[in-house]
């Protein structure tokens, strides 16, 4: 109230910014919970995303015989998967999981192919977020991405958490349906038009 935010956003516009929101990777700030102090200096928001919460005390993965923990032998293949169908930034996150000596990363496989992905505590480590994860556009629907989340989820109740993130997602009837996943925080982004 006493005119400092006002100040620094100016500074802010005169160096060119004209964006509120965080770069994708930053999964701490994807955006600002209360924008009525951007609207009111005649920003619009542009978009809004979500990070959930969810109980890790009473899941449990379902068995599927397509779903399985990655192995370090076959780290090419998976990220080579992810970078194919998902992009570079996603297999660059993803990578951090083979980095453990327990492989951090679930993947759902179609007749030999990697077709699904998960991996968990990867980004923001220690926290227990949870992704990225990703299912083939073609194998959708078919209850692997749930399978993966639940093996996901299980390794870090595993690991000691008691509570995951879902961060960045518009998936809320997913993820409440498949682990009871719930909104924690609404994140908007701004721009000066």
């Amino acid at each position: 109230g006493q005119g400092i935010g006002t100040a620094l956003l100016a500074d802010a516009e005169a160096r060119g910014a004209s964006v509120v929101a965080a770069e994708a990777g930053n999964y701490f700030t994807p955006g600002v919970l209360d924008g009525a102090f951007f609207l009111h200096r005649g920003y619009v928001e542009t978009r809004s995303t979500w990070n959930l919460h969810v109980a890790l005390t009473s899941l449990s993965p379902v068995e599927s015989p397509h779903v399985r923990r990655a192995r370090h032998d076959e780290s090419d293949r998976v990220l080579d998967f992810i970078e194919r169908e998902f992009g570079k930034i996603w297999r660059f996150e993803s990578a951090k999981a083979f980095l453990y000596d327990i492989v951090q990363a679930f993947i759902a496989e179609t007749e030999g192919a990697v077709t699904g992905f998960a991996v968990h505590d990867v980004n923001n480590r220690g926290l227990g977020f949870f992704g990225p994860t990703g299912v083939e556009e073609a194998m959708r629907g078919r209850g692997l991405g749930c399978h993966l989340l639940l093996a996901s989820l299980a390794d870090l109740h595993r690991l000691g958490y008691r509570r995951a993130v879902i961060p960045w997602t518009d998936a809320l009837e997913f993820y409440r349906k498949c682990s009871g996943a719930e909104a924690a925080h609404r994140f908007i982004a701004f721009a000066k038009p």
